[in-house]
């Protein structure tokens, strides 16, 4: 769930791809806009060493392109404890502030001896905080990472499945059932199939209209929407608990019709390991009612508010994307390239922690490359800047 849990650090002596050209950059050019100068020194291939076969032949780009940041929110502190969090408990239905025990209803999550340990505020004694929770027969609160909330009813949760909620700790649809079904939004036909939770027939279109709707504009959902930014579902599984079902939603993040997107996550492997972190940005609900979001995750990690944002000017196009591709890698091998797509990558600069550090989002040709025959890596990326050509290398 934290990003602090999840996160495994690999080894990144050597270079990602064998045969790949070595590529070194001072962290002071990296954090500079990539000139002139800069996109001279490109190496473009003759595409010869890269099978194109399996992606589009064109992907246009659009008339606006954007980059943007914002600070991130830093660690937990006494106004995010004491002040901030229990006037979330209120907005998301628990009780109000001068009705909570913060000192008792409070939950923080610490680690002892490699084991999760869930003690009342007043017992915390200083020690290091993973998340923060507050959990009732109505209402799960979870914020790990500042930004990151997952909520969810457990009242409503455990009469419909017949399950009992194993409190404090997140209750995941997943790990409680198998999916009867899949569908893949754009893919599979939709049209006329539905559903019946909790007593009544929900239908999948009406379904993931309300959950895309409610996620974009939730303005009684507060640090989910992201102003400009839109909810759209990828794919919904859905789960039987007898006589009734559920929908659980997997959603992407668009902004301005173009995906906010940074599937591989990991650290670039050109890169240094302290300073820059990729993240992934798919979002989950879950729907057990109509016309009512049960359960929600997120995982964007994004301010309500980005603090600069600049329409910028694209030098990299499709094609010209492919050449560097073609130059970057080595000349030696034929690379598959299995998915090109241009989405706003999303990544994390800073020291130590980085939820003390800069959110950046900018406009990336993405490019997947087959891993075959190489067993430390399942998935590899190669992204490369819209505006300056600057290559990075991701693992998954």
């Amino acid at each position: 769930m934290s990003y602090k849990k999840t996160f495994i650090f690999f080894c990144l002596a050597g270079i990602l791809l064998s045969g790949c050209n070595e590529k070194t950059a001072s962290s002071e050019e990296e954090n500079n806009l990539l000139t002139e100068k800069v996109q001279e020194e490109l190496v473009l291939g003759d595409l010869s060493n890269l099978d194109l076969s399996l992606i589009e032949s064109e992907i246009p780009l659009p008339g606006r392109l954007y980059k943007m940041n914002s600070q991130g929110e830093g660690d937990w502190n006494d106004d995010k404890i004491y002040k901030e969090f229990p006037k979330l408990i209120t907005a998301y239905g628990g009780p109000k502030e001068e009705e909570l025990d913060i000192g008792k209803d409070i939950l923080i999550e610490t680690w002892e001896t490699g084991n999760a340990l869930f003690l009342p505020l007043e017992e915390s004694n200083n020690k290091e905080i993973w998340d923060i929770i507050y959990c009732s027969d109505s209402l799960y609160l979870s914020m790990d990472a500042i930004r990151q909330i997952v909520t969810f009813q457990p009242d409503v949760m455990e009469r419909i499945t017949g399950e009992t909620w194993k409190r404090p700790y997140v209750w995941l649809i997943n790990e409680h059932s198998d999916p009867i079904a899949t569908y893949e939004i754009g893919k599979d036909n939709i049209t006329g199939i539905s559903y019946q939770l909790d007593g009544q027939e929900v239908s999948l279109e009406e379904g993931i209209s309300f959950a895309e709707k409610t996620m974009t504009e939730n303005k009684d959902l507060p640090l989910i929407s992201t102003p400009g930014f839109e909810y759209r579902v990828k794919s919904v599984q859905v789960y039987q608990f007898e006589e009734n079902y559920a929908y659980h939603f997997t959603m992407n993040l668009y902004y301005q019709g173009i995906k906010l997107y940074s599937d591989p996550g990991g650290i670039p492997i050109n890169s240094d390991i302290k300073h820059t972190q990729y993240i992934e940005a798919i979002d989950k609900c879950t729907m057990f009612q109509k016309n009512n979001l049960n359960g929600i995750q997120t995982f964007d990690w994004l301010n309500e508010t980005q603090d600069y944002i600049e329409e910028l000017k694209p030098a990299v196009d499709y094609k010209k994307a492919q050449q560097i591709l073609s130059g970057y890698l080595s000349e030696n091998h034929i690379f598959q390239v299995l998915n090109a797509e241009l989405v706003y990558s999303f990544y994390v600069e800073g020291e130590g922690d980085i939820e003390n550090g800069i959110n950046h989002i900018t406009p990336t040709w993405q490019f997947e490359i087959s891993a075959e025959g190489m067993q430390q890596f399942s998935r590899l990326f190669i992204l490369i800047n819209v505006e300056t050509g600057e290559v990075v290398e991701l693992y998954a």
